[in-house]
Parts: C-alpha cells; structure tokens; sequence
C-alpha cells in the first residue's frame, strides 16, 4: 500500500526531468517510507543501493558488484576500489542513483561528504546525473550533509524531509475502523507507515494491539531500542528520560531531582531527542519560547508514547506470557492515555477545517496558567481575533454546563484588548444534549462530535 506522499512523488518526478546534476537528500525517522518513496516514484528507474553497517571497503565492493549487474557492464569490477574512480567511470551515463542509510557510510568513514563533495565538483557537475542520499538518522544527515558548514550543504538542489502521514490517512489503512478506533490506532502506532501496515484490518483493533505490541517476536516490540540505538551510543539515560516524561514529570527540575542529574548534564540528552523529534518543549501559546519559564517536555512521537507508557514498564509480565493482563490493563486506561492524542488529531482536523474556510491563525497551540488550562488556543494579530478549543475525549455527554466552565477559562487568557474578538469551539467525543447544542447555537459556539470531525476530514 502507497498512501499520501502525492507532493513528495511529484517533486522527485519534476527532479528527474530537470536539466544537469541534481542532488537530493531524503531524510526521514526509521520505517517512515522513504525508499518506497523512492522506488514508488522512479520506477525502478534508478540504481538503488543499500548501504550497511559494515566497513567503507565492505560497502565499496558491494556498490561496485551491484552497479555491474545493474548496469551489465564487467569492466566494472575491475575498477579500483575508490568512490571517486567508479563514480567518474558512470558520471558520463546520467544515472538516476539512490544511496539509501547514507549514514553507516558516514559511519564508517567520516570523510565520505568530503570525499562525495569532490566527486561532484569535479565529475559530476555538468552531467545529467541525479543522486538521492537517503537516511534514517536525523542527527547524521543534518550535521554532515545539510548544515551549512557541512561539505555537501551548497551542492545539493533540494532536500525532503520525510514526516509521518496524518490521522486522516489512517482510513485508507482502515477503511471498517470506527473514528474511536482509528483514534486508539493513532495513539499506539502515530502515522509511521509500516507500524500502521503490522495492524490486520480484518482483525480486531484489540487483537491487533496484542499480536503487535505484547509479544516478544514482533518487530514492534524492539523497535525502540533500534531507534535510539541509531542514533546514540548509549542508550540508557534517553530510556530513563523518555520513561520520566511518561511518568508525569514533564519539568525539567524534576527529571533532574528524579535522576539524581544535574542541569547541565541531562541538557544535552533532551537537545538530542528534540533534534530527532521524539520529544519538544512546550510553553504556553501567549508566551516566548526563549524566554519562557514555563516549558514543559512531552514525548511527541506517538509510538515512543505508547511504548513507554504500556509496553516497557510491563516487559516481565509480556515475556512471562502474561500479556490477557497487560491487555485489561490497557482496556481500563487507554481513555485517559488518548487524550493527549485526540488534543493532537482535533488540532490536524481544525487546521484543515480552517484553511478550507479560509480562517487563518498564526499561532496554534496550549495555553495555560496555574490552574486554568485550555487544550487549543488560535492566535491572529492581523484580525484581532482568537479562538479557545476545548477537547474532550471522554464519552459523556456534554451539557451546557461543562460548556459554560470552558467559555470562563477564555477570559484569562492574557493577549489582546478590549477590542479582541474571540470565539469559541467545543470537540466532544460524547456528544452534546439536545439543550447545550440549541445554546451553543443561540450564542454562536461552534461545537464538534466525532461525525463532524469525520465529515470535515472525508466528507468535505
């Protein structure tokens, strides 16, 4: 299954056809399809090679081997074993050349964006050669091939960065899912494709959860590791940190206190995950992030969520067989678990819903203060106008009441005048009573239950 990516596929197509040299790095976290973008999009018009976590010589010979039956050319494998002397061999064919995890060459030899820089300088500048570096790790990519001080950052002719698809994706994945379902999918696997493809969907979502993620010799269940291990060394305090977030303490003090770390020392670990974008830092929406000292850091990556939450402090009871447990566990506390996430797909939904009514915010994000907290917040100086969404994922149904309550909390919201006009939406997952909708509507409340969300996202 191909979904989305239509922009990526037209981009790489519009790449192909242009004119000279073209170099294209493609990256993206682990399992998001970025060489089935490749490979979907080219057509097999292309030389793809793989690079792995071998030598600089290992991977050379087998760059040389592949290249030579691709190409069917033996002389080939006589060439010398040099980047350089291959490459200029085939830069008069005008190749279209994949070089996938382009980080384990990295790895292996730090001189190879050195080496690759020359190679394009001298050789494949003026032909008609397309070269795409695609890879996993987002520390590796930026640092030494699209940061400005690295030696490939002014040859290359565009870039794409990968990100995972969106909630409204997951119908295709899922087409018999009810919303509260693709909503519990979301929550568990984020829009990482291939974790998306390890659901069967004829299957029951519960079944699912415990095939995928409870059991030992699934893919999923180690994926975490690899993910980390990809990027860091030593893993073990990121682990430490991420199950800290989970745990409620989202504080930097308090991580630190909970660690026995000092400030300075655990900084660098939260700079790392922020980079790779398994956590961000969040303050409210009416304040400066660099100034603010009020940020607080949240595991932003579903699956990671999920995992830390359900999945790694339960290993004993998963790996003794004891998964029907972890199961009713997760049955009794998902709801309070999704939250987060529905605060995140109602943010996806009112931006689509919004740009398609031509209603434009500059600022999109949490507000709160003390005790008072509102789930979304939207910002537009240029109107004077702002609007407080409240989110709600809890299956009781909302009275005017509950509505009343949200409405008072948007009067502590510090931005604006007396002139500001502000508006309001209220999303329920249980509905409303008949009383609070004809209210809501008297007093001109937008309100939201899962069949709106669903006809903004499906039904236009």
């Amino acid at each position: 299954m191909f979904v989305n990516r239509e922009r990526e596929t037209d981009f790489i197509k519009e790449v192909i056809e242009r004119p000279g040299f073209q170099l294209i790095p493609i990256w993206g976290r682990r399992r998001i399809g970025k060489t089935a973008l490749l490979l979907h999009s080219l057509e097999k018009k292309a030389f793809y090679f793989l690079a792995t976590e071998s030598t600089s010589i290992d991977n050379l010979k087998r760059f040389r081997e592949e290249l030579s039956i691709y190409l069917n050319d033996e002389s080939i494998r006589g060439l010398e074993l040099d980047w350089e002397n291959i490459l200029r061999y085939i830069s008069k064919k005008d190749l279209s050349i994949i070089i996938d995890e382009f980080p384990y060459l990295i790895s292996a030899d730090a001189s190879i964006p050195s080496v690759f820089q020359r190679i394009i300088d001298l050789h494949l500048s003026g032909t008609d050669t397309k070269l795409f570096l695609c890879g996993s790790s987002a520390r590796i990519m930026e640092s030494f091939v699209l940061d400005y001080k690295a030696p490939l950052y002014g040859r290359r002719t565009g870039q794409i960065h990968l990100d995972p698809l969106k909630f409204k994706h997951l119908k295709m994945f899922f087409p018999n899912y009810s919303m509260e379902d693709l909503v519990r999918v979301f929550g568990t696997c984020g829009g990482i494709p291939l974790y998306l493809l390890q659901f069967d969907p004829e299957k029951d979502l519960w079944d699912n959860i415990e095939s995928v993620f409870f059991n030992p010799f699934s893919i999923m269940y180690e994926e975490p590791k690899f993910l980390l291990k990809q990027e860091f060394k030593n893993i073990a305090t990121y682990r430490s940190i991420l199950n800290e977030l989970t745990s409620g303490r989202t504080k930097l003090g308090k991580i630190t206190g909970s660690l026995y770390l000092k400030r300075s020392d655990i900084t660098p670990y939260f700079h790392n995950l922020i980079s790779i974008g398994l956590v961000n830092r969040e303050v409210p929406i009416t304040e400066d992030p660099a100034r603010s000292r009020s940020g607080i850091y949240m595991i932003c990556d579903h699956f990671m969520r999920f995992h830390h939450t359900y999945v790694y402090p339960r290993i004993g009871l998963i790996e003794s067989g004891n998964t029907g447990e972890v199961v009713k566990f997760l049955k009794s506390d998902l709801d309070r678990f999704l939250g987060w996430t529905f605060e995140k797909i109602v943010k996806e939904v009112f931006l689509e819903w919004s740009n398609s009514n031509r209603i434009q915010y500059h600022k999109l994000g949490r507000w709160w203060y003390k005790e008072n907290e509102i789930d979304l917040v939207g910002l537009n100086s240029n109107r004077n106008e702002g609007i407080c969404i409240e989110i709600k994922w809890s299956g009781k149904i909302k009275k005017i009441t509950d509505v009343r309550r949200s409405i008072e909390k948007g009067d502590e919201v510090p931005w604006g005048n007396e002139r500001t006009k502000w508006s309001y939406l209220y999303v329920s997952r249980g509905g409303f009573t008949e009383n609070c909708m004809e209210w809501m509507d008297e007093n001109e409340i937008l309100h939201w239950d899962l069949d709106d969300i669903s006809n903004i996202l499906w039904n236009n």
